[in-house]
């Protein structure tokens, strides 16, 4: 009896202890859920911490774009200065003069293509390129560079002037010096042009007689008051085969137009032909030619 009794608690007993065990873990399920992630407090440190590694992230991206947007506008800034600094560094050796400019060379060239064809004075060539188109500065180093010899071509232009024109030594000498050449050229330029200056006196009488009527020392002072020589007009005076008499008639004829008045007499007309240096005679015939 006393072992059935104690049978009898026995299973109350387990029964007690089963039935405990089920009230007091009633979502063990849940618990164990539960206890297989990381606790709250923990869950809610890492999504601060990924939202500070996110923030810290997108603040790196966002400074690596603004340092690449600074680095090219301070490399193209730093090119601008840069440029600047060449360009201003090409304007001053633009304002430099340059031997080795397109104007320069074509000048050069150009000036010693004009001293082929006919001489120039230093002076005279200068303004020639200037006339022409180059500038002062281009048209200086043609000049200095072309390498004429500015004696030489004074000797050339004495030439030119004496084969197309009559020129005492003296009067070729002021022609040069005007059209350029210093006294010192000019004077280098008649002395070795080998001009015949007796042949260019008697081209110069024969000048003078074409147009005025002369007598023969009238033709000699004129000659004279030209720079020739006494012997050089002298010569031209009885190289030029001019007829005295007949000269004296048409210097009568010139005075005769020149009174209009018709005022002039005989005599008067005598004296006029004798100061211009005909004979007594020829004066006297040249003024029987017209009637009183």
């Amino acid at each position: 009896m006393i072992k059935s009794f104690a049978r009898f608690l026995l299973c109350l007993i387990l029964v007690a202890v089963l039935v405990g065990c089920i009230n007091v873990n009633p979502t063990s399920d849940t618990s164990v859920y539960i206890s297989s992630e990381a606790p709250a407090s923990d869950n809610k440190v890492s999504a601060d911490e990924k939202s500070t590694a996110s923030d810290s992230s997108e603040a790196q991206q966002k400074s690596d774009v603004s340092s690449g947007e600074e680095q090219p506008g301070s490399e193209e800034g730093s090119g601008e200065e840069q440029s600047g600094n060449e360009e201003g560094s090409g304007e001053e050796q633009k304002s430099r003069p340059d031997e080795n400019t397109k104007g320069m060379k074509a000048a050069l060239e150009e000036a010693r293509s004009y001293l082929e064809v006919m001489p120039f004075s230093k002076s005279a060539l200068n303004q020639q390129l200037i006339d022409t188109g180059f500038t002062p500065e281009e048209a200086a180093y043609g000049v200095d560079k072309c390498g004429a010899d500015w004696k030489e071509q004074a000797v050339r232009a004495a030439v030119l002037y004496d084969k197309n024109a009559a020129f005492s030594k003296s009067s070729l000498i002021r022609q040069l010096e005007y059209v350029g050449f210093t006294k010192e050229q000019a004077e280098y330029g008649v002395n070795n042009s080998n001009i015949d200056t007796e042949a260019s006196a008697l081209r110069s009488a024969l000048a003078y007689l074409s147009n005025s009527a002369f007598s023969y020392k009238g033709i000699i002072r004129q000659l004279q008051y030209e720079g020739y020589s006494k012997e050089d007009a002298e010569y031209a005076a009885e190289s030029c085969e001019a007829d005295w008499d007949e000269q004296a008639v048409r210097a009568a004829q010139a005075y005769r137009d020149a009174d209009e008045e018709d005022s002039l007499t005989r005599s008067e007309l005598i004296s006029k032909l004798e100061a211009d240096g005909f004979e007594h005679s020829q004066a006297v015939d040249a003024a029987d030619e017209f009637d009183w």
